[in-house]
C-alpha cells in the first residue's frame, strides 16, 4: 500500500484499511503511523483539523481513493509515539455539511437531479458524473423538491436519487456518480467454501415484510396519479406488513416509490466473503456467484458487490467483500433463494 499526503509519499505506517462502498458518497480509510513531534514535515502532515489531501494506491500503483484526513488520535506513553489516522474520499464532506445560508433558498421548482446536484456539489469543488444508465432519470424534472435546513447535502441528494431509483455513488477520483447497476452483467467470480477463508450470511428478519405498501395524499397537482400501491415479497414467509406514506413534496408515483421501499428492505440480507489475498480486478457493482451449503445457499446464487475492505499490516494482505441481492438496487421482486428441494440436487437458482 502507498499513501500520498499533501502531494508527498508517506512510508512509515501500518495497520492500513480501505473500505469502498457501492451506495455511498465516500470510501473510508484508517492507518497507524509514527508521529515525530520534533520533525517539521511530520507536524505538517498530521496537524489536526488541517484536512490534508490524501491519495491511496496499491503496491502496484493502482489508485484506490482520493480524499482527505479527517480524524487524528494521538497518544503519549512509553511506546513510540503513534497516531491513528482516518478519513474519507472527497465526497465525504457531503455527509457532514448542510446547505450554506448563502446558497438559500432550499426549495427547487421544476429542477432535475443533474442540475440540483451540480449546483450543490460546486459549493465544495466536487464534480458529478452521470452514467448512461441513469441519464434519462437524472434529466426528469421534479415538480418541487425541498431540502430541510438540518438535512445534510448527502441526505437530500440521495433522497432525490432514490425517488428515481438511481444509485448515488462515487469513484476513486472523488467524483460523485449517478448510475443504475447492470445486474445482467457476466459474473466476475464464483465463490465457494473451498476458495475463500470464510463466509457469513446475515438475514435480519426485522427488516423484511411480506407486503410493502406506499400511499400518498391526492392533490390538485397529482389528481390523476395512483394514490396507493403494494408489492409482495415471497422471500418473507410470515405475514408481516409495512405501510409507508409519501410526503407531499415527493415528486414520484406510488409504483416507483414502492419499488424503492422494497429495495431498501432487501438490504436486510447480506453475505460477507473473506479472502487471503487482494482481488484487484473486482469493484463495487460487479456481479459474483456464491454457493455454500453452510450459509444456507444450496444453489449457485447471483449477488452484487456492495462493499470491499482492503486490509494490510506487516504480516499479510486480506480482503473482505460484502454482497447483496441485485434486486436491493433495482426494486425488482427477487426469487426466494432459500427455497430448497431435497429431491433436486443439481438445481441452480439464478435471478
Amino acid at each position: 500500500m502507498k499513501i500520498k499526503i499533501g502531494g508527498k509519499y508517506f512510508i512509515y505506517f501500518n495497520g492500513f484499511a480501505v473500505v469502498q462502498k457501492l451506495d455511498s458518497v465516500a470510501s473510508t480509510f484508517t492507518f497507524v503511523a509514527r508521529f515525530d513531534p520534533t520533525d517539521k514535515e511530520s507536524r505538517i502532515m498530521f496537524k489536526p483539523y488541517s484536512y490534508p489531501d490524501v491519495e491511496v494506491y496499491t503496491d502496484e500503483g493502482k489508485l484506490l481513493l482520493t480524499g482527505s484526513i479527517v480524524t487524528h488520535e494521538f497518544n503519549s506513553d512509553a511506546a513510540p509515539k503513534l497516531v491513528k489516522v482516518s478519513g474519507y474520499s472527497a465526497g465525504g464532506i457531503l455527509e457532514d455539511c448542510q446547505i450554506p445560508l448563502a446558497n438559500y433558498p432550499l426549495e427547487n421548482l421544476q429542477g432535475n437531479l443533474k442540475d440540483i446536484s451540480n449546483k450543490l456539489l460546486k459549493i465544495f469543488d466536487l464534480s458529478l458524473k452521470i452514467d448512461a444508465s441513469a441519464a434519462k432519470e437524472c434529466s426528469l424534472n421534479y415538480e418541487k423538491s425541498v431540502c430541510e435546513p438540518t438535512e445534510t447535502i448527502k441526505e437530500y441528494l440521495s433522497k432525490l436519487a432514490s425517488q428515481r431509483n438511481v444509485v448515488m455513488s462515487h469513484d476513486i477520483n472523488g467524483n460523485i456518480i449517478y448510475f443504475k447497476p447492470n445486474i445482467n452483467a457476466k459474473s466476475k467470480y464464483y465463490f465457494t467454501d473451498e476458495n475463500t477463508v470464510d463466509m457469513a450470511l446475515t438475514a435480519n428478519g426485522q427488516g423484511l415484510h411480506s407486503s410493502v405498501s406506499v400511499i400518498r395524499q391526492p392533490s390538485h397537482g397529482n389528481s390523476g396519479v395512483e394514490t396507493k400501491d403494494t408489492v409482495n415479497i415471497t422471500l418473507c414467509k410470515k405475514h408481516r406488513t409495512s405501510v409507508k406514506k409519501m410526503s407531499s413534496g415527493e415528486d414520484t408515483n406510488t409504483a416507483r416509490a414502492v419499488k424503492s421501499a422494497m429495495a431498501a428492505e432487501l438490504k436486510s440480507l447480506g453475505v460477507r466473503v473473506s479472502l487471503s489475498e487482494w482481488l484487484e480486478d473486482i469493484k463495487c457493482g460487479d456481479i459474483v456467484d456464491i454457493h455454500n451449503h453452510e450459509i444456507y445457499l444450496f444453489y449457485r446464487v447471483r449477488f452484487i458487490v456492495t462493499e470491499i475492505e482492503y486490509q494490510q499490516n506487516q504480516q499479510e494482505k486480506t480482503m473482505d467483500i460484502t454482497v447483496m441481492l441485485p434486486e436491493a438496487f433495482t426494486g425488482d421482486i427477487p426469487k426466494n433463494i432459500f427455497d430448497y428441494d431435497d429431491n433436486v440436487k443439481s438445481k441452480e437458482l439464478h435471478h
